[in-house]
């Protein structure tokens, strides 16, 4: 896919000025569409990037502001409007306005530059970048998913990307939260914004997408560099909610690109845990969910299930009425400190008094022993894991 913002690197735009409609930047491009005729509906497909000369079609301000509007009915990408004496010699402040309002990227090119050669690029360049896009999807999708990979195979197509063998690897998986409001904003609107968010870091990788989800597959040369990307894609990730909520998981290093697989599994199995129990899911990293990570390779369910039953006891069939279970977790994580749980919880202290009254006198201790402290958080961390099977 090729957005205007990808043509913005094109030397032949150098001269041609983004003048309007930025907050639609990132809208797939198709073909360019060169537009003669006021009533263009028959001629196009939507997502073209139409130019217009003027010549022939006597356009003044109020034509132009409504060809904009049959441009954002008929899905067209971004509007080029060349400009000089003859024919269009401005493009006014309205015009630009309505632009910005409406998302539609404006362009005004100089009369000087040949429109001959500014279609050829751009087409040259949306086949080229679709060709190198389609093989890294491609190298993505085997080794992601390919039950059947031909490792030989593989080796040519990697040694032909922009990725190295001997690189240092991990996954990272972008997720809409919540569909946007904007319906301007589709999901391959996002696949580009976060792509060229990418690209503006000079981070090295190739990119995908999967059942709703933008992948990316990551190279680095060096281990230590893996905090300050992660932090990188941490305030990538943190600029693309302000248009859209999205969430972020992070599976782990792997100096061996043929095991990326198993960062790929790990940032699905990270994101699910987190799905299912209702937590932040804005960043989530693998490396950071502890004791977690042990219970997401266990197979046996049924001991699992049935340890954490034992320890909770009657908390569990409880919990519904009194939050039990909840300020159990709140109390244990802030190292059994009253004050700090009750603000962690906003609720009074007498309230939190109460419940851990009643938590004591079910569990029949005073919650008082490390080892039954342990026992109790390990229960309740099993607890939130089984819930990621049964969560649909």
């Amino acid at each position: 896919m090729v957005s205007c913002n990808d043509l913005l690197s094109l030397n032949i735009f150098k001269e041609i000025k983004l003048i309007g409609g930025r907050n639609g930047i990132y809208k797939n491009i198709s073909w360019s569409y060169v537009c003669q005729t006021l009533d263009f509906s028959q001629w196009i497909n939507g997502g073209e990037l139409m130019f217009i000369t003027g010549m022939g079609m006597d356009l003044n301000e109020e034509k132009i502001i409504d060809l904009i509007h049959q441009c954002i009915e008929k899905r067209i990408s971004g509007l080029v409007i060349l400009t000089n004496s003859e024919y269009i010699s401005s493009i006014s402040e309205n015009i630009i306005d309505l632009a910005n309002q409406v998302g539609l990227p404006l362009f005004d090119m100089p009369w000087n530059i040949k429109l001959i050669d500014v279609t050829k690029e751009i087409a040259n360049y949306i086949m080229e970048l679709n060709l190198n896009q389609n093989k890294d999807k491609e190298i993505l999708n085997e080794l992601l998913f390919s039950p059947n990979m031909d490792r030989e195979v593989m080796t040519n197509l990697i040694n032909q990307s922009k990725l190295k063998l001997d690189g240092n690897f991990f996954v990272s998986k972008f997720k809409l939260i919540k569909e946007p409001k904007n319906k301007r904003i589709s999901y391959e609107y996002i696949e580009n914004m976060i792509k060229s968010m990418l690209e503006e870091y000079n981070l090295k990788f190739i990119l995908g997408s999967y059942e709703n989800d933008i992948i990316c597959i990551f190279e680095l040369n060096k281990k230590e560099d893996f905090i300050q990307q992660k932090s990188t894609l941490i305030s990538i990730c943190n600029e693309v909610s302000k248009y859209i909520k999205i969430s972020m998981s992070i599976g782990s290093l792997y100096d061996d690109i043929f095991m990326i697989r198993e960062s790929y599994d790990e940032a699905s199995k990270a994101y699910k845990l987190y799905e299912s129990n209702d937590w932040d899911l804005s960043i989530i990293d693998y490396e950071k969910i502890g004791f977690y990570k042990i219970l997401l390779e266990v197979s046996n369910y049924d001991k699992l299930r049935r340890y954490s039953h034992e320890v909770l006891g009657d908390i569990i069939i409880q919990d519904k009425n009194f939050d039990l279970l909840k300020t159990l977790r709140f109390y244990l994580k802030n190292n059994c400190n009253l004050i700090n749980t009750s603000k962690e919880m906003f609720i009074h202290r007498n309230t939190l008094i109460y419940r851990l009254n009643k938590i004591k006198n079910i569990l029949n201790d005073n919650l008082e022993d490390p080892i039954l402290k342990n026992e109790l958080m390990n229960a309740i961390m099993i607890y939130d894991y089984l819930k990621t099977l049964d969560y649909k």
